[in-house]
């Protein structure tokens, strides 16, 4: 019987007994000090943590910092207003977009972190 290879990337997914609980690893390349990040994602099931690493390897390829587990919102939402929007858009969308943003949804949930923030949140 011929064994499926996983594609490089998409990390290392185990059962832990001892925990009951599917544990995950993916390979984030090398930090500034030269060491390995390797975070490692813990769920109930399998499929639960593959959605946890892909959205590690998406953060990481986005340049959120991935190692804190404390981003919160306010810190995502003004990444993307300088990294995203600035410069695509005209300057009075721009600070539309900042005052509804800083205004209305930060004071709401603005310290809490991204991963508990739900999709109707915003």
């Amino acid at each position: 019987m011929v064994r499926i290879q996983r594609e490089r990337g998409d990390g290392a997914i185990y059962y832990e007994a001892a925990r009951r609980r599917w544990v995950g690893q993916v390979d984030l390349g090398v930090s500034a000090d030269g060491r390995r990040r390797r975070p490692k994602v813990v769920g109930k099931t399998r499929q639960e943590v593959k959605d946890k690493l892909a959205a590690l390897v998406e953060a990481n390829r986005q340049g959120i910092d991935v190692r804190s587990r404390h981003v919160t919102f306010d810190e995502v939402a003004n990444l993307w207003l300088s990294r995203d929007v600035e410069g695509h858009v005209s300057y009075g969308t721009l600070a539309n977009y900042a005052t509804l943003l800083h205004g209305r949804i930060s004071c709401a949930i603005g310290r809490t972190p991204v991963g508990q923030v739900p999709g109707r949140g915003v």
